[in-house]
């Protein structure tokens, strides 16, 4: 069998170290392999970007298993997310079936934290990444999956390993191979599938679980970027499952904040109906400032950060007082609900500085004429009092 896959990879590896390009790329270097298959770096010959192919030798693999990699593809072509590995697109060749998505050129958050770990080592006094680090990773992989739940998708395999960093900051959550879709909000998936360190406690009592094991995992995430090592250890897989199944999470470093370690032990919660659905987390005052300051810094994520929560505050600047003189009085920021512009919950909040809500009000404007009975009318007021009250 070994033979076999060797001779496999020297197939696929032989069509691509040719002149000739497979796809349209040409590789670069092997980036890993497993028991059917390779992941490649790869070159796309006509624009020179650089992407991941993932080649799966489906002619040796079980019919379950060879519907497992058809459905990999089939829901990297449903994700479109800023937080999720772009899927570009996929083919056949020499019995390989080849799924190319972007390339992630920042590594993944285990080499992150075992590069952390070994400067520890040398140096010492390092404990974990910042929490401002942590807390943007964990806010990026939230929304990542808040958008897979909303569309009936576990990803049942989240770990370091699949979170994937570019070098602009962001992160990318990835290898969707033991993903599944279920049909209903409250269906349950059955099969004991996922990283051993990362299960739930209700996989390891062989129970249906749900959303909240992607949650679970994702707080041993956190705690693994805190510790920089994941939360429940054991030699072997049967202590390991009784320490998840029955021992408590242990306690984060003490550097980090209160909040942050509610968090963590609210998303270990044993019951998953306690864990906090990703709404709720993105919910969360501490996590919601947080939320706009990455919105201040990048404001293409307004689309995905905007949207949070319907009662989301916004910030609107009272108007400067008609008996001041300076030109240059600066506004006091308050913090209104969105309800009270008209806007409807959810929908798209709006920043209002000084001089756009100037703008805006000037088309309210009467004649210079009839300024000074408009200034007194009944609809003249009602705005001015949606707007700055």
């Amino acid at each position: 069998m070994a033979d076999c896959i060797q001779c496999s990879d020297l197939v696929l590896s032989d069509s691509l170290d040719g002149p000739k390009s497979v796809g349209g790329y040409r590789k670069i270097r092997d980036l890993g392999m497993g028991s059917y298959g390779k992941a490649i770096l790869v070159e796309h010959v006509a624009t020179g970007q650089q992407c991941v192919m993932k080649a799966i030798d489906i002619t040796r693999l079980q019919p379950q298993q060879r519907e497992q990699s058809i459905n990999e593809v089939r829901l990297l072509g449903q994700m479109k997310h800023p937080f999720i590995i772009m899927y570009k697109e996929s083919f056949m060749v020499n019995g390989f079936l080849c799924i190319i998505t972007e390339f992630a050129d920042g590594g993944d958050l285990n080499n992150a934290v075992l590069k952390r770990r070994q400067a520890r080592r040398l140096r010492g006094g390092i404990v974990g990444f910042p929490e401002k680090q942590v807390l943007r990773w964990i806010i990026q992989c939230v929304l990542a999956l808040k958008h897979l739940h909303l569309k009936h998708i576990l990803h049942r395999d989240v770990k370091t390993q699949n979170i994937f960093l570019s070098t602009n900051g962001r992160i990318r959550l990835g290898d969707f191979g033991i993903a599944k879709a279920l049909d209903k909000t409250g269906s349950f998936a059955k099969t004991i599938i996922g990283t051993p360190y990362y299960l739930s406690p209700e996989i390891c009592r062989s129970l249906p679980y749900s959303w909240a094991s992607d949650i679970w995992a994702l707080g041993c995430v956190l705690y693994e970027l805190c510790a920089l090592k994941v939360p429940f250890e054991a030699n072997n897989m049967t202590s390991l499952v009784t320490r998840i199944v029955d021992g408590k999470p242990p306690m984060l470093p003490a550097q980090y904040s209160e909040d942050l370690k509610d968090l963590y032990f609210a998303m270990l919660s044993k019951n998953p109906a306690d864990r906090p659905t990703p709404g709720k987390i993105l919910g969360i005052p501490f996590i919601r400032n947080e939320c706009f300051l990455m919105l201040k810094d990048d404001a293409s994520l307004r689309h995905e950060i905007c949207p949070l929560t319907p009662d989301m505050p916004i910030e609107i600047p009272r108007p400067v007082p008609t008996t001041c003189k300076s030109s240059t009085a600066s506004a006091n920021l308050v913090l209104v609900p969105s309800s009270r512009r008209g806007c409807p919950p959810g929908q798209r909040k709006y920043l209002f500085t000084l001089d756009n809500r100037r703008a805006f009000l000037s088309q309210f404007k009467e004649p210079m004429a009839a300024k000074k009975k408009s200034w007194r009318s009944k609809a003249w007021r009602r705005l001015r009092m949606a707007f700055f009250s």
